[in-house]
């Protein structure tokens, strides 16, 4: 059995490819010659080498594979049509090469984040109510990450056609965030209040700046509205009861973790 995936060479795409190693899959990795392959040394797959803007490059890539996994795709972008062009579009080539050149194809995976459903008061299957004015937050280990995404793919007649969100077992408050964050690094935390109307020029600024510049920046208009929003928090009992998935890490143990990691690695 083999297994293309797109997004590779990212934190996550790596990680399923390592996933799928381990489980006997040979994998296919789409790569960009510019793609970094540090995330990747030490795994043993196939490279095929094509843009999801080119057609004929991913023909060849989904030529002959069981599953997809698709990762690819970018979360900034100069402007919306850039965006869409990399996201959409990108993914309807990669759909478009599995027809004409893969239609017995087992499995297609499109992985995406919460935000392709937005922020909201009511949010995918699980309603919630304004309480004390706090935000709240659904986050996700990357080790359940990947077992939710590979699980997806390889549940032999389970998933077919179907949206799963994959989530940890718990929603937290930015402040609960924030401490688990400090105690990992064994600091202290400071909240500094920004007036909205502060925000709000800073984000219209960045905004005429990216236009003008055509520039990616950290702060914009529309990343303003997803900070703003009360909820960002999904279900997880879809995936749970036709998947069996099952998160191991909680928020505490998983943030503990995760610096750990990052300081072996150098990023802190």
């Amino acid at each position: 059995m083999q297994a293309l995936v797109t997004g590779g060479s990212g934190f996550i795409g790596s990680e399923v490819i390592h996933q799928l190693i381990q489980q006997g899959i040979s994998v296919r990795a789409l790569l960009r010659q510019t793609s970094p392959r540090h995330n990747l040394h030490a795994l043993d797959f196939e490279t095929a080498l094509g843009d999801l803007s080119d057609l004929e490059s991913l023909q060849r890539a989904v030529k002959g594979v069981d599953y997809v996994f698709h990762l690819a795709g970018v979360i900034q972008a100069r402007n919306r049509a850039e965006y869409f062009s990399h996201n959409a579009v990108g993914t309807g080539n990669l759909a478009r090469a599995c027809a004409e050149v893969n239609p017995g194809l087992t499995r297609f995976v499109y992985v995406s984040s919460i935000a392709a459903s937005g922020p909201s008061d009511i949010v995918p299957v699980l309603p919630s109510k304004r309480r004390n004015g706090k935000k709240y937050y659904s986050v996700i280990h990357v080790e359940d990450l990947v077992k939710g995404i590979v699980l997806s793919g390889l549940a032999p007649d389970q998933g077919l056609r179907e949206v799963f969100f994959l989530c940890g077992d718990g929603i937290y408050t930015w402040s609960e965030l924030m401490a688990a964050m400090a105690e990992g690094l064994g600091k202290r935390t400071v909240n500094v209040p920004v007036p909205g109307f502060a925000l709000t020029g800073l984000g219209a600024m960045y905004t005429a700046a990216g236009w003008l510049l055509q520039k990616n920046y950290p702060l914009s208009l529309d990343k303003l509205k997803e900070l703003r929003a009360d909820y960002w928090i999904c279900s997880n009992e879809r995936a749970k009861k036709v998947l069996g998935f099952e998160p191991r890490w909680d928020l505490r143990r998983g943030m503990a973790q995760t610096i750990s990691w990052y300081r072996l690695n150098g990023w802190v």
